[in-house]
């Protein structure tokens, strides 16, 4: 009788389990067919146009090849990671908006990442740089896959333009780049074994991220690998960009804090004046065209408030997210979008710890140089 029981126990067992439930797919819902360009900068950063055109740059990437389990729109894909890089919030919520699942949320914000950092690395057909630095060591730093959405100045044009835009700034000459570190705070991330390097100096987790901006406010580069714990003059030091300037293939030179060692191609302020009255001009020039990149960084936060902290995900998937909306907030000046309320609003940020490694003569000439003959 015991065994006639389990044997129709067993029975209904695995009839449950064969049994499938129809899923139950939600009809999805499109701001573009609801909001109007007030409501779309409010929610997503872009215009109604600006998501559009957006949508056409990475579309072939996501489109998928059927239709299959109702695959995701390339339009919602790409409205659901601009809503999560936006405002910051929890895959959740952003679920609950779009009527999708949480896996899906995070399946689309990792596939748009990546087909904006996929156009960022698209090199333009008329690129001929790899060809003229073929014998170079730094052949791929230079050109080999030219950054299309961010790009350094390179070209004798391109220096020379930029050179001439930020001598319009405060009359500080060569100038190619602003060079700065901010903090993406982590929350909850997987970290594992190398979680103390990832501790800032606010004894928070946080990815130190290098960015050098142009005078008009746009990301020329950047390196989001670094954890928290990292010195910014490390992340120079070990950059491609620092590799170019010292072998000559990057031209100008780049105004830093001081964080950075005075270097031949990276002017910082004095220490100390000394009440000299062209060391005085100089740091006020330095000051007054350095605050540039400060205001990048705020503009950059409040923009995507997702940089406030990123929660839940590898180090890897947030640096990801970094380079891509940097990407996005080339995209908004190149687009012309409509600036932010809040472009301007200074965000909190770790205080950079003052550099305390060997002098470099030859950096500390240079500034001299640039000091005495043109800002006497």
């Amino acid at each position: 009788m015991a065994a006639f029981l389990l044997l129709g126990f067993r029975e209904q067992e695995a009839a449950r389990r064969n049994f499938r439930r129809q899923r139950v797919f939600r009809d999805r819902l499109n701001p573009l067919d609801h909001y109007d360009d007030s409501e779309m900068l409010k929610n997503y950063r872009f215009s109604r146009e600006g998501v559009l055109r957006i949508i056409d740059i990475v579309k072939d990437d996501l489109q998928k090849p059927t239709n299959r389990s109702h695959a995701l729109d390339p339009s919602i894909q790409v409205l659901c990671a601009l809503g999560y890089y936006a405002k910051g919030e929890l895959m959740s919520d952003r679920a609950e908006i779009h009527h999708v699942s949480i896996p899906t949320v995070s399946q689309t914000v990792k596939a748009v990442t990546q087909a904006l950092i996929r156009k960022k690395d698209e090199r333009p057909a008329n690129d001929i740089t790899s060809v003229v630095w073929r014998r170079c060591v730094l052949y791929y730093a230079c050109g080999r896959r030219r950054t299309k959405y961010i790009r350094f100045p390179t070209t004798p044009l391109e220096v020379r333009q930029s050179q001439e835009d930020f001598f319009g700034v405060a009359g500080f000459p060569k100038i190619t780049g602003i060079i700065d570190c901010t903090h993406v705070t982590l929350r909850g991330c997987h970290l594992l074994e190398a979680e103390h390097h990832y501790v800032n100096r606010k004894k928070q987790h946080s990815i130190n991220v290098q960015l050098v901006c142009t005078s008009d406010y746009k990301i020329s580069n950047v390196v989001a690998r670094w954890p928290g714990g990292a010195h910014d003059s490390r992340i120079l030091c070990n950059s491609r960009l620092a590799r170019g300037f010292t072998s000559g293939i990057l031209q100008g030179v780049l105004l830093g804090d001081l964080g950075y060692p005075q270097l031949p191609w990276l002017m910082t302020p004095y220490l100390d004046t000394q009440g000299i009255p062209a060391r005085e001009s100089y740091s006020r020039a330095h000051k007054k065209t350095r605050v540039r990149i400060e205001q990048l960084n705020g503009q950059l936060k409040n923009k995507f408030q997702c940089l406030h902290g990123l929660s839940y995900q590898t180090p890897e998937r947030c640096s990801e997210i970094i380079v891509a909306c940097c990407i996005l907030f080339n995209l908004s000046k190149i687009f012309n979008e409509p600036a932010d309320v809040e472009d301007h609003i200074e965000v909190d940020r770790v205080e950079a710890q003052g550099y305390d490694g060997d002098v470099h003569l030859e950096g500390v000439a240079a500034r001299d140089d640039i000091v005495n003959n043109l800002f006497v």
